[in-house]
């Protein structure tokens, strides 16, 4: 890394590239503490040394944009931008810092772009980072951005959209298993239930989100949202069938996991509410089958209706059978 940033300096020339130059020297000297006792925090070093990649790469030339397309590279692989655990602040988490630096992204070649969705691609395959539900919703949202661009740069911002929803599952499940190995006691068992659900969820409105949205232009756009679900297409959606079924099959898994969880109904009947109301009434098809599965399983209907007791200290936020009736 630190042969890349002299390279950037003294390719920065010109008195508008003053403070990369600045932010370079800073980098350097910050590296170099690194290797004695006063050591810096890994996200502290990563802000350090991605300010003059991000301003190296918004330069636009092609020189420093190649360095800066490196440099984030090396920040995935060395060891000094990955010690110790990550503070709780997400902003400071490697993902964050990364999708800070490239904001740019669409702004640059095509090639440029490629490059940019390959490193979050690489991001969410590096076993280092740590994801929750707000990154995920933030790199794919970065990616979405990327639908009517090229086809080489559509299909690897789909890429790494489908690489980090599978990396952030997977953590989930990690984390799970882990919990479980442990004997965790019931009450435990919920707290963690909880945490799980609420981290999902938005993940999955968002994706119910993408998937209504409609791409075609002169038939207008969604119609004001005034609440959570609310709202409607003025137009079909924009989605086929195949991709409607996965979406709405991992709703009815949540029904599965948290369907009998009193407290966490309002979350679930959101999400229904946006499945089954959003879509014109003459493409709410394959929503209809969806639920049509769910009562048609006893052990669904049963999770749905029979509720466990809520725990002291919860309030009952809303009508336990609403989502029976929507």
């Amino acid at each position: 890394m630190e042969e890349l940033l002299q390279d950037i300096f003294k390719e920065a020339t010109g008195p508008k590239l003053a403070t990369l130059r600045k932010s370079c020297q800073d980098a350097l000297e910050i590296l170099c503490m690194q290797e004695s006792s006063h050591k810096r925090p890994s996200c502290e070093v990563r802000k350090a040394c991605l300010l003059p990649l991000q301003i190296a790469l918004e330069s636009k030339r092609p020189k420093l944009v190649s360095f800066a397309l490196s440099g984030f590279h090396k920040i995935l692989r060395d060891d000094r931008f990955h010690r110790g655990i990550e503070p709780e602040d997400d902003s400071l988490w490697l993902p964050s810092q990364l999708l800070c630096s490239t904001a740019s992204v669409m702004y640059h070649t095509p090639d440029t772009q490629v490059q940019i969705f390959r490193m979050y691609l690489s991001l969410a395959l590096s076993p280092r980072r740590t994801l929750n539900g707000r990154l995920a919703v933030w790199a794919c949202g970065r990616c979405a951005e990327a639908a009517a661009a090229p086809a080489p740069v559509a299909a690897a911002a789909r890429a790494a959209a489908a690489q980090t929803l599978r990396a952030y599952t997977a953590q989930l499940d990690e984390e799970c298993q882990e919990l479980l190995s442990e004997g965790a006691t019931l009450d435990r068992n919920h707290i963690v239930a909880v945490g799980c659900y609420s981290e999902v969820i938005p993940v999955i409105q968002y994706l119910c989100g993408r998937l209504s949205e409609t791409q075609l232009e002169h038939e207008g756009h969604l119609v004001d949202d005034s609440g959570r679900g609310s709202g409607a297409l003025v137009c079909a959606p924009s989605f086929n069938s195949k991709q409607a079924k996965a979406v709405y099959s991992i709703a009815n898994q949540l029904v599965r996991l948290v369907g009998s969880t009193s407290n966490l109904r309002p979350v679930l009947e959101a999400l229904y509410h946006r499945m089954l109301l959003y879509p014109p009434i003459s493409h709410r098809t394959e929503p209809l089958r969806s639920v049509r599965e769910l009562l048609q399983n006893p052990k669904r209907l049963c999770q749905l209706i029979l509720l466990k007791k809520c725990e002291q200290g919860y309030e009952k936020h809303s009508d336990d059978m609403a989502i029976i009736r929507l």
